[in-house]
């Protein structure tokens, strides 16, 4: 449904003159949307599998992960001292604002790293292919988006209405679409609100997907994989924060202090790293352009 509202609305705005259409070579586009299909599957998995504290640790570890991958993939990118250590800021901060309940389990940890991999992965063959074949944001997203479609729904009939049992094998929960209460209703209808609410809840959900799709490449193709991340983990301690204020009762007042110095170390480092990335980029662009001269 995700994937559908993504395409249908930039369908519609490339009708009306938004952008015109450009595809990917078509390996490169089946394999960024293979890709992209197995990361939000692993991510979502992980949340199932283990605690916050341990889903968030794994997130933390995407952004060395993604540094390894590419400088073993060739791709040359600089990082000054300082902003290595504002990466370790952050992670500290973010650490400290939400990682109260790790519990580690093997197959939670499998997962975790299945999934720490593949979205470091994916994202950087998001920002590579977008530069690589000169695609804006909305002409990529728009165009893996039938062969996201093509992969994930006869996966999903297969996987979660045919052949549940099948999901054993990937380290997934059996239970399929399809399965009834007491009843007869099917369980995936019986929340609180009942069907009408799970239905307004998706159409939500996929409302929303369509930004978040564009907001990834984006982001992405004008700055980096990592910088993506930091922007990520500002958005977790804003959650964070917002939600102790508007909704949650606070913990403990130790606990408490300690989340928000987690949270005020945090949002310190992601503008450092804000800074420090701009300035190293407006140097780099200083050197090009006396090397052009």
């Amino acid at each position: 449904m995700n994937f559908c509202a993504t395409f249908m609305v930039l369908s519609i705005s490339a009708a009306i003159g938004n952008f015109t259409p450009k595809m990917l070579p078509t390996r490169d586009r089946w394999l960024l949307a293979l890709s992209a299909v197995c990361t939000v599957l692993s991510n979502n998995a992980s949340v199932e599998a283990n605690s916050v504290g341990t889903y968030q640790m794994a997130k933390l570890m995407i952004v060395p992960c993604i540094i390894v991958l590419e400088r073993l993939q060739g791709i040359k990118r600089t990082y000054t001292p300082m902003m290595y250590f504002t990466l370790v800021l952050i992670a500290t901060g973010v650490g400290m604002a939400t990682v109260t309940d790790i519990e580690l389990g093997r197959r939670g940890i499998a997962i975790a790293l299945i999934s720490m991999v593949l979205t470091a992965h994916y994202q950087i063959w998001q920002g590579s292919k977008q530069h690589e074949h000169g695609l804006t944001p909305q002409q990529i997203t728009h165009c893996v988006m039938i062969p996201q479609i093509a992969i994930s729904l006869p996966a999903s009939i297969l996987l979660d209405v045919l052949a549940p049992a099948l999901k054993g094998l990937m380290l997934l929960p059996t239970a399929g679409m399809l399965e009834t209460e007491a009843d007869g209703s099917l369980r995936i209808l019986s929340g609180p609100g009942g069907a009408p609410e799970i239905c307004l809840n998706l159409l939500a959900n996929s409302a929303l997907s369509v930004g978040i799709n564009l907001t990834t490449y984006y982001l992405i193709g004008a700055t980096s994989p990592v910088t993506y991340q930091v922007v990520g983990q500002l958005k977790t301690i804003l959650v964070i924060f917002f939600g102790y204020m508007l909704f949650d009762v606070p913990p403990p007042p130790g606990t408490f202090a300690i989340r928000l110095a987690g949270i005020a170390v945090a949002i310190a480092g992601v503008f450092t790293y804000g800074y420090l990335k701009t300035k190293l980029m407006a140097a780099e662009k200083a050197a090009a352009a006396s090397k052009s001269k």
